[in-house]
């Protein structure tokens, strides 16, 4: 499953951003101080939507769960760039 992380340079600052699993929202303005300091991040993907990275967290849990193997990677895109994060069942 990926995802591509969003920018705060996607607006005007004083529109909001919103986890559309949780409802946690920011104005775009406060999501990019959030995001410089390591403290939040947004998350797109085509099936959900946007979703912040708690809840990105428990996607990755819930889908590592339904895949029934020991490990799941989600991927995260940020241009050109693309990472994975890796669920384990042991962790």
């Amino acid at each position: 499953m990926e995802f591509e992380i969003i920018r705060p340079n996607i607006g005007e600052p004083t529109d909001i951003i919103e986890c559309q699993l949780c409802e946690l929202s920011y104005n775009l303005d406060e999501y990019r101080i959030l995001l410089d300091l390591g403290k939040l991040g947004y998350f797109f993907n085509e099936e959900l939507g946007f979703s912040c990275h708690s809840c990105l967290f428990q996607i990755g849990k819930k889908m590592l769960k339904l895949s029934g193997k020991d490990e799941y990677r989600l991927l995260i895109k940020e241009g050109d760039k693309l990472q994975s994060l890796l669920f384990n069942k042991d962790a």
